[in-house]
């Protein structure tokens, strides 16, 4: 019976929490707001979670792995969060479109499922740098394939992947944020989005010796 109480609890205190970090954000969140609406004093919500660190990570944490199971999935194994070194070799244009039509799939089942976490996530700055800085990776890395044979600097080519990156990553967290869409309009949009940068990133490439 305690065992069963204790985790009630847990799950009264998550509850709480991702609704307060939903509607404040990280930054703006408070534990003694989390254990009021939990119905628990702030000194027994604390023998759950030491601290308000521990208790973001322990929400936000699965949609991430989740998040990072979507691209090794779609990539052969060969990306996720933690790592920018995406296998694109052999991949053909249309074999980048599929792929990135089959993550933008998946992202959106993920938000339709753990949407006020989602969103959490996306409101995170720390988090946003991180997957900033992740995407500017990406990009570069596919710049460097994509313009082995084109004489332009690597200052260019970074310049270029932070600020196709920039763009990328604003309009997806613009497109979840106010999203006002249902879940297949979601998806067609997002998969338009994804098309539209790499078209765009494949027209400059053949622009940029002009």
């Amino acid at each position: 019976m305690g065992q069963t109480l204790k985790e009630n609890l847990k799950l009264l205190i998550v509850e709480s929490a991702i609704n307060d970090l939903y509607e404040n954000g990280i930054s703006g969140a408070s534990m003694r707001k989390i254990a009021k609406d939990a119905n628990m004093t702030v000194g027994n919500l604390y023998r759950y979670f030491t601290n308000k660190d521990e208790l973001v990570k322990y929400i936000i944490e699965p949609v991430m792995n989740k998040i990072s199971l979507v691209l090794l999935k779609n990539t052969n194994q060969s990306l996720d969060l933690s790592n920018s070194e995406f296998d694109i070799h052999n991949m053909t244009y249309d074999d980048f479109i599929k792929t990135f039509d089959d993550i933008s799939k998946e992202l959106c089942h993920l938000y339709s499922e753990h949407k006020k976490v989602f969103i959490i996530v996306l409101k995170s700055q720390t988090i946003n740098d991180l997957f900033l800085n992740w995407c500017v990776e990406v990009i570069y890395r596919y710049m460097i394939y994509r313009l082995e044979d084109i004489d332009i600097s690597d200052e260019k080519m970074k310049q270029l992947s932070r600020m196709y990156a920039v763009s990328l990553f604003a309009g997806i967290i613009d497109l979840f944020l106010d999203n006002k869409l249902n879940d297949d309009e979601l998806e067609d949009v997002l998969k338009i989005y994804f098309r539209t940068i790499i078209s765009m990133v494949n027209l400059d490439f053949r622009m940029v010796e002009v």
